[in-house]
């Protein structure tokens, strides 16, 4: 049995416009879960998200807690329901099998973002200065959100106190959270994203070793992590865009940027489409967004991924990693951006162009 009389994951202020968070969540019969949200709105519901990361279908064979569960839904290694309960100051008891935690609820802090356009993104391994090369001023960006999943997000976060001080490019931000997790979020069976061999363009591979698991590294498992942040932090957002450090959404043809495009829409969620983009080379080991000026020639696949109002979403809206569930879209249309490649592979970019 797990008993935790108490937790409240708390930010660390680092500077006025810097945030640091590490997320809190606790082992339980083979599923992470995360601490439960409680609706301020209501007051009676409960949000309880569940990582599986051995699990890609996973399942509950009884109730997860005797409370009222409403709306249970699994998703890849993922699980997402509401309890229904009165106000309460003590820990909620979760059981799945013979294990038992008590795991106390926390407030979302979605005054955070209230109002604001927010870029929100998964780092794996992307150099400090990629990340400050990202979006800002270019498509009116006021906030970012970004899940660092490196061995070093405190080395991140300092680094982004010392550029808002002192960068005058990045005088739009209003705010800036790094959020960090912590257990790992990757899939159990694959090596590192950053590995040639999960590079979906890479030649020979039939050459390859294939890496060794690191769910530390590897590519995303927890299929409700946007969601997740969704309830905790962007409920009140203006507008969200869902594009990782390596991405640059391009600019309309009469120079709109994505957040207008997306307000000025019907629809609550408008989709994205990324084609991957390369260097033609690096020779002193370093890489940016600037370098990244070959398209591919012989695909047709896209990325995909989205940008949503929250405000619009429809109730039972699931921010999935690739789209949302849940709205309907009559746009026939998908805003472009540039997935820039080396940037997340850009350790072995280096070492092939110097070779």
């Amino acid at each position: 049995m797990v008993n935790m009389a108490s937790s409240q994951s708390v930010n660390t202020l680092i500077a006025e416009k810097v945030q640091h968070a590490r997320l809190q969540s606790w082992p339980v019969g083979g599923a992470f879960v995360f601490e439960p949200l409680r609706d301020a709105s209501t007051n009676r519901f409960v949000d309880v998200f569940l990582h599986w990361p051995n699990s890609a279908a996973p399942k509950l064979d009884a109730p997860l807690t005797r409370h009222e569960t409403l709306n249970l839904r699994h998703f890849p290694y993922a699980t997402h329901c509401q309890i229904k309960l009165e106000p309460q100051s003590t820990p909620l008891e979760f059981k799945i099998g013979e294990h038992i935690a008590h795991i106390p609820e926390v407030m979302p802090q979605t005054g955070l973002f209230d109002g604001l356009r927010v870029l929100v993104a998964e780092r794996i391994n992307e150099p400090h200065s990629a990340i400050l090369d990202w979006h800002v001023g270019r498509h009116g960006a006021q906030a970012a959100l970004i899940v660092d999943r490196s061995a070093s997000p405190d080395a991140l976060a300092a680094e982004l106190v010392r550029a808002v001080a002192s960068e005058p490019r990045l005088e739009p931000l209003q705010r800036v959270l790094i959020v960090d997790i912590n257990h790992p979020l990757g899939r159990p069976d694959e090596g590192p994203a950053s590995h040639p061999f999960h590079l979906s363009d890479a030649p020979g591979k039939d050459r390859m070793e294939r890496p060794d698991p690191d769910p530390k590294s590897s590519r995303l498992g927890f299929s409700l992590l946007f969601d997740l942040l969704r309830v905790r932090y962007l409920a009140r957002a203006r507008a969200v865009a869902r594009l990782d450090t390596i991405d640059l959404a391009m600019l309309g043809p009469q120079g709109e940027t994505l957040f207008e495009a997306l307000e000025d829409q019907v629809e609550a969620v408008l989709n994205l489409r990324g084609e991957r983009v390369y260097p033609w080379s690096l020779r002193d080991g370093s890489v940016s967004f600037g370098d990244h000026i070959c398209g591919r020639f012989d695909g047709y696949d896209r990325n995909k991924s989205w940008a949503a109002i929250p405000v619009r979403m429809p109730p039972g809206s699931i921010w999935m990693p690739h789209r949302v569930l849940g709205p309907k879209s009559e746009a026939e249309h998908a805003w472009p951006f540039w997935r820039c490649m080396a940037l997340r592979f850009w350790r072995c970019s280096a070492r092939s162009s110097t070779a």
